[in-house]
């Protein structure tokens, strides 16, 4: 690590040494927790109050049916599939002209996005994908709608097509789903850059556990330990990468992006 956050880190191994005769896991354990105490000791770490441990278990169980569907054996395609990908991210850029045109029609802003039906898997995959490039999510609804679109994970996932969606869309882009003609929408999001990120992020955390779905204290420690990340992140010189469960907390706070905007100072 490089400083200050070496300097942080390496402070408690003097303590850790002095914790008595312990070799193996015991020092390591022993070591890790006395860092983690100096480090939240030394590093004031940011408050994270709206990011509940719940929100952490909704974006698991999103993230599973959007990557799975709700059977869960209904993969998408891979992505060196282009061109299916490539038809679906011109579907979900005539969903955000739709939205577009519904709050014109419909507004004020809030009331028009509460009143809009779940969009198709697809859609939502690719909506989840946008919010985990958060600059540029933020960029994009700024230049559309003036500020960011909101999204709840506790919102049921619409596996097929409603009835409601297709009217809707039908209503606003003069077409049936999922065809609209050419949007005009330009993003900056990459999109080839992040579309496997939620099938790798679901893999990794199965390997590494699905204690966090029923304790309560260890979905808790994810969260301390996100908090962490973050200080740590603002502190060090060089890029940090978080493991697969501070990951998935990660995912859930971009994912729930007016509070992530909140957190990061609009």
């Amino acid at each position: 690590c490089t400083a200050p956050l070496g300097d942080l880190l390496r402070r408690p191994l003097d303590i850790a040494e002095q914790l008595g005769d312990c070799s193996g896991a015991q020092w390591r354990v022993l070591c890790f927790e006395a860092c983690q105490q100096a480090f939240d000791a030394t590093v004031p770490l940011p408050d994270l109050s709206t990011l509940s441990t719940q929100n952490i278990r909704n974006h698991w169980n999103l993230l599973l049916q959007l990557v799975e569907g709700k059977d869960g054996c209904c993969s998408h395609p891979s992505v060196q599939e282009r061109e299916w990908w490539d038809a679906k991210i011109a579907a979900y850029l005539a969903w955000l002209t739709a939205i577009q045109r519904a709050v014109n029609a419909d507004g004020p802003f809030e009331s028009a996005v509460a009143a809009l039906p779940s969009p198709p898997r697809e859609i939502r995959y690719l909506w989840v994908t946008h919010m985990l490039q958060p600059a540029c999510y933020k960029q994009d609804c700024a230049r559309m709608f003036g500020c960011v679109l909101p999204h709840c994970n506790a919102i049921p996932l619409a596996d097929d097509v409603t009835p409601r969606f297709k009217a809707w869309w039908q209503k606003h882009l003069q077409s049936e789903y999922p065809m609209a003609g050419s949007s005009g929408v330009l993003l900056s999001v990459d999109w080839y850059k992040g579309l496997d990120s939620c099938s790798s992020l679901v893999s990794e955390v199965r390997h590494t556990s699905l204690q966090f779905q029923a304790d309560d204290g260890f979905a808790e420690g994810m969260r301390a330990q996100y908090r962490r990340f973050l200080k740590a992140s603002l502190v060090s010189e060089c890029a940090l990468s978080p493991g697969a469960l501070v990951d998935l907390t990660w995912h859930a706070h971009m994912t729930s992006p007016i509070d992530y905007e909140t957190h990061f100072g609009g």
